[in-house]
């Protein structure tokens, strides 16, 4: 479905206008009367102009209206680990050089990047990222897709001979309805978020497992964050 409010879509217009314009002008300009090259001329111009203004106004649009008052710059670590083992998300391969979608991807770096403007929380969830790099999270199952193939592991599936369960623990503490969990607004981890999505037949509320960058800087469970509020949401 096309988004009609989309810049993009008149940004590109008005450029297919534009080099077809100039194209015609180039081979035709010597047959050209003077109110003929005046007219290839505004054509030239008026659209340019206004594909540029509605930018322009979308872009302070999108940012006054935003969740976040424009652009943000947000990351949270994370590690999937199943039955013992650790998860290695697929590898961005060029043209990109991410998984996911230009608000929330990874960079082969273990890592969640929130890129951009923010219109609602619940674009930059849990789940929403799973979503965009081609898994799923919710309480009870987690899929993922990684270098040796896709993963998906449910509540009831055996690690070993034992039952297993999916716990997500946000800075050591188990939470409930993981998809909705909308990411601690920090641009350096720590303090953003150590989100660790673990599978296994373990039934605990809290966890010492600690992501890599924690650990390199020191953190623990222990340290306290900066209380902050965006759009009615409260961290911590």
């Amino acid at each position: 479905m096309i988004d009609w409010f989309d810049p993009v879509i008149y940004i590109e217009a008005a450029s297919v206008l534009l080099v077809i314009t100039v194209i015609i002008s180039l081979f035709k300009k010597d047959s050209f009367s003077p109110n003929q090259k005046r007219t290839m001329f505004w054509i030239m111009v008026i659209p340019t102009v206004l594909a540029s203004l509605y930018l322009a106004g979308h872009t302070v649009y999108q940012n006054v209206t935003s969740e976040t008052k424009g652009p943000v710059h947000w990351h949270a670590d994370y590690e999937v680990i199943v039955c013992g083992e650790k998860l290695e998300l697929v590898q961005a391969h060029f043209p990109n050089n991410k998984i996911g979608s230009p608000l929330i991807h990874s960079h082969n770096d273990g890592r969640i990047h929130i890129e951009g403007v923010v219109s609602s929380l619940d674009t930059i969830s849990l789940g929403n990222y799973f979503s965009t790099i081609g898994g799923s999270l919710t309480s009870s199952q987690v899929s993922y897709p990684t270098e040796s193939g896709f993963r998906a592991v449910s509540n009831g599936d055996s690690c070993g001979n034992n039952p297993a369960t999916l716990k997500v623990y946000v800075d050591g503490k188990k939470i409930d309805n993981p998809q909705e969990y909308v990411p601690y607004p920090s641009s350096l981890v720590p303090p953003g978020d150590c989100i660790i999505i673990l599978f296994d037949d373990s039934n605990a509320s809290t966890t010492s497992l600690l992501c890599d960058s924690w650990a390199a800087n020191d953190w623990d469970y222990s340290m306290q964050r900066k209380r902050i509020e965006i759009g009615g949401k409260v961290w911590p």
